[in-house]
């Protein structure tokens, strides 16, 4: 769309663009009824849908603020193109990568989750479960009424809805000619407040499951919309944009309830995927109708669109009021079937992988509520503190499934539990059978014509306790039973018991006889240790003796080396002696060479002495170095 040169390029650009996303909605709104149960869908819708109201709160916004921005290379138009187109294009890549298909391709769950989000599906579809593609379910679509009542119905919100939407701002310039900024500005909250209102309308539709009173109430707050826009006169501007705002929150709130009521009244994949896309395709025309309804020439108050518009409501709201009492009938035709009948209908249609919502076990979506309201009061009264002076029970029934509130004298939800209703019934002595059950039907029908109130009063009293008799003596012989047959159990399991018992007996002797040979072992293993410490004592004791004698030796030895120094001393100093005298006796040359050689003689006496000594001497330090050996050896061995 931006890269368009010519009116040509432009109608071709446009109608490519038409082309790829005409599916986008239909195919969105199908992809929810592949995840989520019928009663889950309006709001899942809803959420989807609200953005777009929320688009257009900020897009005309958005795109005035783009055409702000200056480029020399390219317009305003071809910018906002670009910019708004960019996160679309990325996020279509990555929903190729990253989107399932269904449940059974999610990667981001576990066997167990999926395996559980299959079966609810399953279990919600009931019987119309079927997931085969035939060409004569397509075909079924085109012949069914609900297609073509629901078209008419989606055509008739699309005409208004595009309508308004395109002449909005144009409304609310006109209101008291605004500048284009301030009408942008003053179009936001009529979104904002289409926006909110989705969100509710759709949570609510899914926590009534309810689709139909939920789209007349959307057409309701529509219509009075469309009244104050075309009665109200020009310069009550307030009244005029409260009107705005009720035309936009109506129209858009009821798209996501009107979408998920399709949804969940087709069944099979196939049947609901084809009659989305035929629908919406047909509710397409309504932006052609719309386009000229709306003219220039109508403006500023657009009279003649706003009328038709509101007559298209008006028949939007007629047809979902007939379609809902089709539907009821339908639905109570289905209960009273029999099963030939029922056989007949699936046999009709081609069985039951074919027939779909049109089996006689399909329901089709509505709801009913029932209320009940009980006396809480006196001595017997059920948490009077809580509930006050009177409880009221109501039932929401929907096509598969009931809720329950229970609500207190205040109106206020006090519990939504079964578990709680059963105690109320059981605290205030109520019967919820039918007292008349005691009576075969055909005399219980002629009571009920002949009698007159006092006996009906009296017999259903009576029958009442007749009844609680019976259900204590029923709930007796239960308990009788249950009590018997844990005796039963309990005599089996005695047996189990005993025969359990001797291989334990066994195991017993043994880990006896085991602890027996661990306490004997025991025993022996300390008389060992006594003894080996008994002969430890011993060698340390003969050892110390030993080491006692080598001190002793040591000892002597000393002493033997002290006397041995003592004479080496003497020998010195008898040597120094000899050396005074030789050394007088040189001297004296003459006269004493007799005396020289003499003391030679002499001198080689005491030197071979000496030399004695020294041996002695040497030997002595000897063996003192051996005792000092032996001594540390004896010490390291301590």
């Amino acid at each position: 769309m931006a890269t368009v040169d010519s009116f040509r390029t432009l109608l071709l650009a446009r109608f490519l663009l038409g082309t790829f996303q005409c599916g986008f909605f239909p195919g969105f709104i199908y992809y929810i009824s592949l995840w989520y149960r019928r009663k889950e869908q309006a709001i899942r819708l809803g959420f989807f849908w609200s953005f777009s109201a929320l688009a257009g709160a900020f897009g005309g916004l958005f795109a005035y603020g783009i055409a702000q921005i200056k480029s020399s290379k390219l317009a305003e138009w071809q910018l906002i193109f670009i910019i708004e187109g960019i996160p679309t294009i990325i996020l279509a890549i990555l929903c190729w990568f990253y989107l399932p298909d269904s449940p059974e391709q999610a990667r981001f769950l576990n066997g167990k989750q999926r395996q559980l989000e299959i079966d609810r599906l399953i279990q919600d579809a009931g019987i119309s479960h079927h997931d085969s593609f035939s060409w004569s379910q397509v075909l079924s679509v085109f012949t069914d009424w609900k297609t073509y009542i629901y078209a008419m119905i989606y055509i008739c919100g699309t005409t208004s809805l595009q309508g308004i939407t395109l002449v909005l701002p144009t409304l609310i310039h006109e209101m008291d000619q605004w500048t284009p900024i301030q009408t942008q500005l003053m179009a936001i909250p009529p979104y904002l407040v289409a926006f909110i209102s989705i969100l509710i309308v759709s949570h609510s539709s899914d926590y009534f499951v309810e689709r139909s009173f939920h789209l007349v109430f959307t057409n309701l707050l529509t219509i009075l919309g469309f009244l104050i826009l075309i009665f109200v006169e020009p310069q009550h501007v307030c009244i005029l944009y409260v009107g705005v705002v009720f035309v936009t929150s109506g129209l858009f709130s009821n798209v996501s309830v009107k979408v998920a009521w399709i949804n969940n009244n087709f069944a099979s994949l196939t049947r609901r995927a084809v009659a989305l896309a035929l629908i919406i395709s047909i509710a397409a025309l309504g932006g052609i109708i719309s386009g000229q309804i709306y003219q220039a020439k109508d403006k500023p108050r657009y009279l003649t669109g706003n009328t038709v518009a509101l007559s298209f409501i008006v028949l939007q709201t007629i047809l979902i009021v007939i379609l809902r009492l089709v539907f009821l009938y339908i639905n109570h035709q289905r209960s009273r079937m029999n099963n030939e009948q029922i056989n007949q209908q699936i046999e009709r249609y081609g069985g039951n992988e074919l027939v779909g919502d049109r089996h006689p076990q399909f329901r089709y979506t509505l709801s009913a509520q029932l209320t009940i309201t009980l006396a809480n009061e006196g001595l017997e009264a059920y948490k009077p503190e809580l509930y006050g002076e009177e409880i009221q029970i109501i039932r929401r029934i929907g096509s598969r499934q009931s809720g329950y509130k229970i609500l207190g004298a205040n109106r206020k939800v006090i519990s939504t539990r079964k578990e709680t209703i059963d105690e109320i019934i059981q605290a205030l002595s109520i019967s919820p059978e039918n007292p008349l059950c005691v009576l075969h039907q055909e005399i219980a029908k002629t009571f009920l014509i002949s009698s007159d109130s006092r006996k009906k009063y009296q017999f259903y009293m009576k029958a009442s306790q007749l009844n609680q008799i019976k259900q204590a003596y029923e709930q007796s012989v239960c308990t009788v039973q249950l009590l018997t047959q844990r005796v039963n159990t309990m005599k089996e399991k005695h047996v189990d018991m005993l025969r359990e018992l001797e291989p334990l007996e066994q195991e017993v002797k043994k880990i006896e006889l085991r602890r027996d040979y661990q306490e004997k072992r025991h025993v022996l293993e300390a008389e060992l240790i006594s003894a080996r410490a008994d002969q430890a004592r011993q060698q340390l004791f003969e050892v110390q003796y030993e080491l006692d004698q080598i001190k002793k030796t040591k000892d002597d030895i000393g002493a033997q080396i002290i006397d041995a120094n003592k004479k080496i001393l003497e020998i010195d100093q008898r040597l120094e002696n000899y050396s005074i005298e030789k050394s007088d006796f040189e001297k004296d040359t003459n006269g004493l060479n007799e005396l020289l050689s003499h003391f030679s003689k002499q001198k080689q006496d005491i030197q071979y002495r000496i030399h004695s000594l020294t041996q002695d001497c040497e030997n002595y330090r000897k063996i003192l170095t051996d005792v000092e050996l032996e001594q540390i050896y004896l010490q390291k061995q301590i």
